[in-house]
């Protein structure tokens, strides 16, 4: 499986990429990533056409997919995969520490630090929630960091690879469709409700 991925800078140490749903039928095409205040997103267009997208925020992803009508709320606080977190690491790099580099090398046309990681030797545990959730670690995994700029460039994981490619922020916030933007809209009055409810009392009439 291969995957091109996009990401839009809007902070740099917000920046991520992310990987598909083994689940889905088709491959993905191109990733693209846009971390903004109040809501990201994360648009996967597919091989053939079809696409998924993801709306974050808060702590919670809406997401619509070309298996569901539905707009899909997950709560990122429960047991997040490493895709999910795509606002605060690079899911196709997320395992690479200082201990894994091996070597400064020429690779995709650059300059690159190059990072290893060979597949764990004990079989995931079904009561771990991080065997669970990121699979990756059972491949061997490979990554390169740009010596210039310090970013990504490219990650591979057993068969699958992926490129990263950064773009200027365009102006403007995110624009979900309407029926995202419904249930975003929903979810933010529960949410001021519960906190408002969470108040003691009293503490929004005296100072």
């Amino acid at each position: 499986m291969t995957s091109h991925q996009t990401l839009l800078e809007d902070k740099k140490e917000d920046l991520a990429a992310k990987a598909l749903d083994p689940a889905d039928l088709a491959r993905p095409e191109l990733i693209r990533y846009l971390i903004k205040s109040p809501v990201s997103s994360a648009i996967t267009k597919f091989e053939g056409g079809a696409k998924d997208e993801g709306y974050y925020f808060g702590n919670h992803e809406f997401r619509l997919t070309p298996r569901s009508k539905e707009v899909l709320l997950t709560d990122l606080a429960s047991y997040p995969t490493v895709e999910q977190l795509f606002r605060k690491r690079f899911p196709g790099v997320h395992w690479v520490t200082p201990k894994l580099f091996v070597k400064i090398e020429d690779a995709h046309g650059e300059s690159c630090a190059y990072f290893r990681e060979a597949p764990a030797t004990t079989k995931p545990d079904p009561d771990k929630i991080d065997d669970v959730t990121d699979a990756s670690k059972l491949q061997l995994r490979e990554a390169w960091f740009s010596v210039k700029t310090g970013l990504p460039v490219a990650f591979k994981s057993g068969e699958a690879t992926g490129r990263f490619t950064f773009e200027p922020v365009p102006g403007g916030p995110v624009i979900p469709p309407a029926n995202v933007r419904e249930k975003i809209s929903e979810f933010a009055k529960y949410e001021a409700y519960q906190k408002q409810r969470s108040a003691p009392e009293g503490a929004n009439n005296g100072k």
